[in-house]
């Protein structure tokens, strides 16, 4: 193989690689037809996550392919290996130049970030991309600006009533605001179990009972949504009228300063 072409690409390569030891340098050559090769494989095994649902242009079919745990798992570290490789390949100076495709690249990478996004709020996943930010600001300038990755790398806090709001609007139907709201409760309430357990467990047990009349058709998606807010908002201030008055003052006594 003629690695003549790739020659100048060794000072980029080391710059990308970190640490290094400068008797290492000489020989050291990436061919970019390789990179670009690895490329495709680690965009492809982002593909093949979504290929039952590949020929739906509705988001929320994409978000309940990712309800099962274990694929939502191979999802984000897909992602994360995508956006690694991409960001390797254009530091070597042919890439541009060889790799036909970048564009469409890097709007599917805009479409999968937003959906991690969605996904981890939903299913109330902690998901830390701070490494991959400035990656991702290099990979998205011509369609994301800085501000723009910034939000979609944040961790939404369910006590950052604006911002978690926010968030939870983008997700689009009523079904998915509702069951991301209940998730980022419940994860809050289990932090919290051991606190103060009657509490918690009692909105513990609301939230899978109103989930559980969404899920048979019983309750419609707007007002599971608004029972959820009301939840949410009832577990982030400590309150719980269906209480006895006496455990009721208590607990709001507890929850103080």
């Amino acid at each position: 193989m003629d690695y003549s072409e790739n020659a100048k690409n060794i000072n980029t390569a080391m710059k990308l690689f970190g640490n290094y030891d400068e008797d290492d340098v000489e020989g050291v050559l990436i061919d970019v037809s390789e990179k670009i090769q690895e490329l495709e494989q680690h965009y492809g095994l982002v593909h093949d996550i979504f290929k039952e649902v590949n020929s739906s242009s509705d988001d929320e079919a994409y978000l309940q392919l990712l309800e099962d745990g274990p694929k939502r798992e191979i999802f984000y570290k897909s992602l994360n290996e995508f956006i690694k490789n991409l960001n390797e390949c254009l530091v070597l100076q042919d890439f541009v130049h060889e790799f036909k495709h970048l564009d469409a690249y890097r709007k599917d990478l805009k479409k999968f970030m937003e959906l991690r996004s969605s996904a981890s709020l939903r299913y109330a996943d902690r998901v830390d991309l701070s490494q991959y930010k400035q990656s991702l600001v290099n990979i998205l300038d011509k369609y994301v600006d800085a501000q723009g990755v910034e939000l979609l790398t944040k961790q939404v806090n369910i006590t950052d009533s604006e911002a978690f709001e926010e968030a939870v609007e983008n997700l689009g139907s009523d079904k998915s605001k509702a069951e991301a709201i209940a998730a980022q409760t419940q994860k809050t309430i289990t932090e919290k179990m051991g606190t103060d357990p009657e509490f918690y467990e009692t909105f513990s047990k609301k939230i899978s009972e109103v989930l559980e009349a969404m899920r048979e058709g019983k309750l419609a998606d707007v007002e599971t949504l608004k029972q959820m807010k009301l939840i949410r908002d009832d577990v982030i201030s400590k309150k719980d009228e269906s209480l006895p008055e006496k455990i009721r003052v208590s607990a709001e006594q507890r929850s103080r300063p």
